[in-house]
């Protein structure tokens, strides 16, 4: 019997080729990379006044649960982390608790904190050591996080850039300009650290600071004093409020624990007149001269030893003046511009937006204008805070470079010293070998002259056995 094949078989593994390469897990788990994770609707305590009061979006409300209380949030869709802002840094660890599984957060005290679950649930519970207030509660599914969640790194260990910024909203209003020019790259570290700390009088105005901090694209998370918001309408005001001996403390042990390249800070004069923004940059004036002098708020150079800053820019600054551009769209906030995202991130600040001032770049209190104060590399020949300097990045480069070049000198210098051994081991195998060649030689000529000599001496007795015999026997025939 005959058999007939279909041209469709013959194509069977071909399309068969082709749905493995495109199958349905395939395309899963693509999409589960690109999708942006989304909000979920959830129930907080099986209270329908408590969801509504950490779902409102608002910082002025919260809810107080006591050290102990198990807050149990509910949901009908799984979700995969839960991004928590809570109404005052979390002194001590909590737990979550999910899947018969717990994790311990809360051990960098962040005000806004994300907590990634390994696992989907849809059931967790915030396990409190403390009495707290939470603010506001996002349950999310998994996927991408979006731009508005703040998953904050700690404070940098390494800046180039330290910023000090004497209120929330002075970060943006006045130094603005260089958070959003540098604090966004990849290739700068950039740090804030604040004067004034708003536990003490208005709490919202954390949350307000926090968010527009990430809108200019900052991920690390600020540091604070602990002083009070005075306000202070010159600058002998401000030196009734507060110690002149503190702020200068604070403001020294800042720099020798992180160690800059660079400092910027406010107006000498406070931008409008605010006291407060005088002390402060008048301490960070005297700080940038005399951190490198131990003898000068010896308690921190005690802790972290001194440090020389290179460069020091003061906003508004008459001498050695830069003002930065902040109109051209840079890829890494968005294609946005650092003024238009300066803009952005001080309407985050919802309290002072009564306020007449506002971020510019065109006016008396422009955000890109600031002047070289105090520079150990010289004056700057180009528009760029950065100008005569290398960042700890190009630093790292340049080291993990001098790293490769040293590994294959290494490496060129073992191959040579190999090829060495090899050539001296090749002229000694060579050497050695002619050596034994000729003392085999040397032996196999004694030997045959041994055998020789042997031999004749065999010869000669044997002939001269051979010659008496005959002479014996002519001897005995003689007479006959």
């Amino acid at each position: 019997m005959k058999l007939k094949f279909s041209k469709k078989i013959l194509l069977m593994p071909f399309l068969l080729g082709i749905l493995f390469l495109i199958n349905p897990s395939t395309i899963k788990a693509d999409e589960t990379q690109t999708n942006e994770a989304v909000s979920v609707d959830f129930t907080i305590n099986h209270s329908s006044s408590d969801t509504a009061l950490v779902t409102d979006n608002s910082y002025k409300s919260s809810v107080k649960y006591l050290a102990g209380t198990g807050v149990s949030i509910t949901t009908t869709t799984p979700i995969k982390g839960l991004y928590i802002k809570w109404y005052h840094n979390p002194s001590s660890e909590y737990t979550i608790s999910y899947n018969q599984k717990q994790i311990s957060c809360g051990s960098k005290g962040f005000l806004h904190e994300y907590i990634a679950l390994d696992e989907e649930t849809t059931e967790a519970t915030i396990n409190l050591t403390e009495d707290m207030r939470i603010c506001e509660i996002v349950a999310l599914s998994d996927g991408k996080l979006p731009m508005q969640i703040q998953n904050w790194e700690e404070p940098c260990t390494n800046p180039d850039m330290l910023v000090f910024s004497t209120h929330a909203d002075d970060e943006i209003l006045f130094l603005g300009g260089v958070l959003a020019t540098y604090g966004a790259r990849d290739d700068v570290n950039l740090q804030v650290a604040y004067m004034c700390d708003f536990y003490q009088s208005e709490p919202y105005r954390e949350h307000e600071e926090l968010d527009g901090l990430w809108t200019v694209g900052l991920v690390h998370y600020p540091v604070k004093g602990n002083f009070y918001d005075y306000y202070c309408a010159d600058y002998d005001a401000a030196l009734k409020n507060y110690s002149y001996a503190d702020v200068s403390a604070f403001v020294t042990e800042q720099i020798r624990k992180f160690k800059p390249t660079i400092v910027v800070t406010q107006d000498l004069n406070g931008e409008y007149g605010h006291g407060g923004h005088q002390l402060l940059a008048h301490c960070v004036a005297e700080a940038v001269d005399h951190s490198n002098d131990s003898s000068f708020n010896p308690e921190s150079a005690a802790k972290y030893g001194t440090h020389d800053v290179l460069k020091t820019y003061l906003h508004l600054y008459g001498e050695n003046q830069i003002n930065l551009n902040l109109r051209t769209p840079l890829s890494y906030l968005n294609n946005q511009t650092a003024l238009d995202c300066c803009k952005e991130a001080y309407k985050k600040h919802e309290s002072q937006q009564y306020c007449w001032f506002y971020v510019d770049d065109e006016y008396e209190y422009s955000c890109a204008k600031f002047g070289l104060y105090r520079s150990l590399v010289g004056a700057d020949s180009n528009n760029d805070m950065l100008d005569n300097v290398s960042t700890k990045y190009e630093e790292e480069l340049a080291k993990a470079e001098a790293s490769k070049a040293e590994a294959a000198n290494q490496a060129a210098l073992q191959a040579n010293e190999k090829n060495t051994d090899t050539s001296e081991s090749k002229e000694a195998k060579t050497s050695k070998g002619l050596s034994l060649s000729i003392k085999q030689i040397l032996s196999t000529l004694i030997a045959l002259i041994i055998i020789f000599i042997v031999i004749f001496f065999q010869f000669k007795r044997h002939e001269k056995e051979y010659n008496k015999r005959v002479k014996d026997y002519k001897n005995e025939h003689k007479d006959n």
